[in-house]
């Protein structure tokens, strides 16, 4: 097969950029392709990204255990404690968000983290960082 270029291909370069290149050498293929390659101009932006794809990973909601829906209550009666007491208790919750495009109990798990401002019992949800959380859809809590 012919080269189309072939005609042109081994011509001397136009005296416009010998001049030029007296003046700026070229650059070796080292240095040229420091220029190419792929740099980060976001620290951290790859890691959030596949933090955030699996954070929006829906999975079916898990059923807690007894010794695990111990541990809630007894968390949850702390909270009620504090919140009575006066306190403002700061508080990292895990719960789950229903999607409300799938079938019921698939959605995601979300963590919220910061000082409880609400607390009702009687319907059974609680207030944090401006979040109003069910208690039926909290998996953990740190305190």
């Amino acid at each position: 097969m012919r080269n189309p270029y072939e005609n042109i291909l081994y011509l001397p370069y136009p005296e416009a950029l010998a001049k030029v290149w007296e003046k700026h050498h070229r650059m070796n293929l080292v240095d040229r392709a420091k220029i190419f390659s792929p740099f980060a101009a976001l620290r951290g932006y790859e890691t959030e990204i596949a933090n955030k794809q699996f954070q929006n990973l829906n999975v079916r909601k898990d059923v807690l255990m007894e010794d695990s829906r111990a541990e809630l209550d007894s968390a949850l009666a702390a909270l009620k404690e504090a919140f009575e007491a006066g306190e403002h208790p700061l508080a990292s919750i895990l719960y789950f968000v229903q999607n409300p495009n799938l079938e019921k109990g698939i959605g995601t798990y979300q963590s919220v983290e910061g000082h409880i401002t609400h607390f009702d019992f009687h319907q059974k949800t609680l207030t944090i960082s401006d979040e109003k959380i069910s208690f039926l859809a909290i998996r953990k809590i740190r305190i």
